[in-house]
């Protein structure tokens, strides 16, 4: 009995040591304030990478190549252009996607479309 419970505590050890270790990383900020709706919105992004193995790690911003840079290098300060929201990726050296985050544009003001105040028929 005891050696069974003994052996599920080692268990369990071993599993949260493992979600311990789950690579993770920082990005911040991620939403962008435009003044208009679907104008381009600019600003730098700081990422900062956790539990990952020393390597050479690539970002894309929705299909379009950023950068490489070696573990070592993060954090790193990135300036990016958006106009619209859009996908961050980091992919390992086989080009899978490890991490992923959503970079989100939002406007002060609405888009310059006028909605009609009237309708384009009437009987009269």
């Amino acid at each position: 009995m005891r050696l069974a419970l003994l052996f599920f505590c080692a268990v369990s050890l071993l599993d949260q040591s493992a979600i311990a270790q789950a690579p993770q990383w920082q990005v911040q900020p991620t939403i962008c304030i435009s003044e208009q709706a679907g104008q381009s919105c600019e600003f730098t992004v700081e990422i900062t990478l956790l539990n990952l193995p020393s390597a050479q790690y690539c970002l894309v911003l929705t299909d379009k190549f950023i950068r490489c840079a070696n573990l070592a290098e993060f954090p790193l300060k990135i300036p990016i252009s958006i106009s619209k929201t859009s996908q961050l990726l980091l992919l390992n050296e086989a080009q899978q996607t490890l991490l992923s985050t959503t970079l989100l544009v939002k406007s002060r003001q609405a888009s310059t479309q006028r909605r009609r105040l009237r309708n384009p028929w009437s009987l009269f």
